[in-house]
């Protein structure tokens, strides 16, 4: 940190979250600790699982923190939802989710518990949000009329789940292609 051209980072919520030394590691049937136990190491360039850390996503949530991950192998990215502490996604909501069309809901790689924190690692959609497609004034009447054509979609696909959107708004309405126009549904309050 002290060498010369580098910045000053700022600790996300993540890094800064509390130490919670002193209690016990996961325990095996014998009541050892569990060899390899995971532990949370949030740096950029620190590996979660088989992905590296490559940058903190800056969002205002009140149930996860978002990181850019990239697969060391195939360069893909993905984005990991750290769940706070304390905040349990419904299992019976994710896998209805799970089963839900590619072309409804952003694909989740993969799902698990890590010091305590649930997570999800989830497909990278690249080209944002509705909120970033149509940033500020009234949208175009053509590009409106695709964008709820596809909105109509992926809900009743949703819906036909027995699932509700509890958090339904432009940030969470990601588009996955501009041409031809695939917009998924994300952040389902779970």
């Amino acid at each position: 940190p002290n060498a010369p051209g580098a910045s000053a980072s700022v600790p996300t919520s993540i890094e800064s979250a509390p130490s919670f030394t002193g209690l016990p590691k996961p325990l095996t049937s014998r009541g050892q600790p569990a060899e390899g136990a995971a532990s949370l190491a949030l740096t950029p360039g620190a590996m979660f699982r088989e992905w590296q850390l490559s940058r903190p996503i800056q969002v205002t949530s009140a149930e996860a923190d978002l990181w850019m991950l990239t697969h060391p192998r195939t360069q893909e990215p993905a984005v990991l939802k750290l769940f706070r502490y304390g905040i349990r996604p419904k299992a019976e909501i994710q896998a209805a989710v799970r089963r839900l069309k590619y072309s409804s809901v952003v694909t989740v790689l993969a799902t698990g518990e890590v010091d305590w924190r649930h997570f999800e690692v989830q497909e990278f959609i690249r080209c944002g949000s509705l909120a970033q497609l149509f940033p500020t004034g009234p949208a175009p009447q053509e590009g409106l009329r695709a964008v709820l054509a596809e909105l109509a979609r992926s809900l009743a696909d949703v819906h036909a789940a027995d699932i509700i959107h509890r958090d339904l708004k432009p940030a969470n309405v990601l588009v996955r292609t501009r041409d031809p126009l695939d917009i998924v549904l994300a952040d389902f309050r779970i």
